[in-house]
């Protein structure tokens, strides 16, 4: 499940522009809602330029982390987030689109911060109770890989030790070595 940042003001405010409706679910990251009442296809990037939308995709817990990515066949890499779905559920953070300098964790706390009343009305794991009495470590990693000509959107993640591996719908895979093992140990590398 999907959806895109939460916002109380203009789509125009704050001198950034959005194009996704506000709030609004979705089940397919090529099908994501907008404001124009169209479908924007946020699987590959570059996306709409000028426009800082935000869409956070919710995992569920599983044996293997969390992902999203955006490939960028027209540079050759594909951008890539893993994290602990136990941990955190959501939201798992998208690339911004280049109307500011803002870095993908910087617009992913925001979108943490705003709205929280409303995303937690649904069911949806969106938070956890922290406790001086016990520290919690909240891993996350994010990357880029290199991806060969024909490499499309991508259809698949797979994880094997050290290694996380993207198959793409054309059938062209790439991989990036990575230890995404990490994320499980709840504690940070250094107390690991």
């Amino acid at each position: 499940m999907g959806m895109a940042a939460p916002r109380d003001e203009l789509a125009n405010a704050g001198d950034e522009y959005y194009a996704l409706q506000s709030g609004v679910r979705f089940s397919r990251l090529d099908q994501v809602p907008t404001i124009w009442n169209t479908r924007e296809d946020c699987t590959t990037f570059p996306r709409r330029y000028g426009f800082m939308d935000l869409a956070a995709l919710y995992a569920g817990t599983g044996e293997f982390p969390a992902w999203t990515s955006a490939a960028v066949p027209s540079r050759g890499y594909l951008w890539y987030a893993l994290k602990d779905g136990w941990t955190t559920a959501a939201p798992t953070p998208s690339p911004g689109t280049g109307a500011t300098a803002a870095w993908a964790w910087r617009t992913a706390a925001r979108f943490s911060a705003r709205g929280c009343p409303r995303r937690r009305k649904p069911t949806l794991p969106t938070s956890v109770l922290l406790s001086p009495r016990r520290p919690t470590a909240i891993n996350y990693i994010q990357g880029v890989a290199r991806i060969p000509a024909g490499f499309d959107r991508v259809k698949s993640a797979s994880f094997t030790p050290g290694k996380v591996s993207f198959l793409a719908e054309s059938g062209k895979k790439a991989s990036a070595a990575v230890d995404w093992e990490f994320l499980r140990a709840g504690l940070p590398l250094s107390r690991r």
